[in-house]
């Protein structure tokens, strides 16, 4: 039993079970409502008219939606980066870092942009003032701009080094990976048709690599 428990000692155990069914529950929610959000973005139900980076309409709903799954994607990265961690101890500490930042700084700011511009908008605040503001990249907007690459690079990192890993299945590592790369494709390139289907890599892929992590 105590072998087992180091073994495992990346993850809550089952004397924590409340714990340890929570950080199941990041893996299975996580990239399920990211997908959600980038199907409502498709669909273009929610979108209004602002424009912002080269981007004429943006989606309130895909913001509310994929706010709470940036809030998930926090304990998965760090879960996952302390399961690579145990052969990989550089790429698992970086993998840790730049999804921490990347889910707060880049994603989850990015989709409370979207919520809270819609928000003033529908309060009053002429969108020319707010196209203004955005346009100028201040200090709030640099920020963003500095992290933005981070959460889609921590998603790469995280595909190479389970590809590199002898205890999953390759196909787990190759599937995030590619879903990693579809992402800025999407988001910097604008070839939208893709969002949803690195989305939907990533909603096979991470639950099933929760499973394997949490058992």
């Amino acid at each position: 039993m105590s072998s087992q428990l180091e073994t495992n000692s990346y993850i809550p155990t089952q004397s924590t079970y409340p714990l340890l069914f929570l950080t199941k529950l990041t893996f299975w929610l996580a990239a399920p409502l990211y997908l959600l959000s980038g199907i409502f973005f498709i669909l273009k139900i929610g979108e209004f008219d602002f424009y912002f980076d080269g981007v004429s309409t943006h989606n309130y709903i895909e913001g509310i939606i994929a706010g709470f799954a940036a809030v998930l994607f926090i304990p998965m990265f760090l879960v996952t980066a302390n399961y690579i961690s145990k052969s990989q101890k550089i790429l698992g500490g970086l993998i840790a870092i730049i999804g921490l930042f990347g889910s707060i700084g880049a994603y989850g700011a990015t989709a409370y942009f979207r919520t809270l511009t819609y928000d003033l908008i529908q309060h009053g605040v002429p969108v020319e003032l707010l196209e203004s503001y955005y346009a100028g990249y201040g200090g709030l907007m640099t920020i963003f701009f500095f992290l933005a690459p981070l959460f889609p690079l921590a998603g790469i990192l995280t595909g190479i080094a389970l590809i590199r890993l002898t205890s999953l299945p390759k196909w787990v590592g190759i599937t995030i990976l590619l879903g990693s790369i579809l992402f800025p494709l999407a988001q910097v390139v604008g070839i939208f048709i893709v969002y949803p289907v690195g989305l939907l890599l990533w909603t096979i892929a991470f639950p099933y690599l929760g499973r394997i992590i949490t058992n």
